[in-house]
């Protein structure tokens, strides 16, 4: 992905590219409604895992069509993991995946 990108930052937490995404003729096959001029500048940040989760591996890339820096996308990107354990911990804990309830408002007249 980062090969048809232009190098825009380079650091030890990372490097970051600007990339325009145009259709491939597979992309064009399957989507045959996309404009002849189709296209989508996005940036690509490319940050050692160790940065973001403290494991050693490849990078994670991370791509975005808003103007944030590195640092902040793989900030978001950490707090995601945090969003899902609590929406996993509201759905778990009291047990709302198996909420029983009737239809309307029955309950209000029993």
């Amino acid at each position: 992905m980062v090969r048809g990108g232009e190098l825009i930052d380079s650091s030890e937490t990372g490097d970051s590219y600007l990339l325009t995404w145009r259709p491939t003729r597979k992309n064009r096959e399957a989507r045959p409604d996309f404009p002849e001029d189709a296209e989508q500048t996005v940036l690509v940040h490319s940050i050692p895992l160790m940065e973001v989760t403290g494991e050693v591996g490849k990078p994670l890339l991370l791509v975005t069509t808003t103007d944030v820096c590195r640092a902040a996308a793989a900030e978001l990107y950490a707090r995601c993991h945090d969003v899902e354990q609590d929406i996993r911990d509201v759905k778990v804990t009291p047990n709302t995946e198996r909420i029983r309830a009737r239809r309307g408002c029955e309950f209000l007249h029993t």
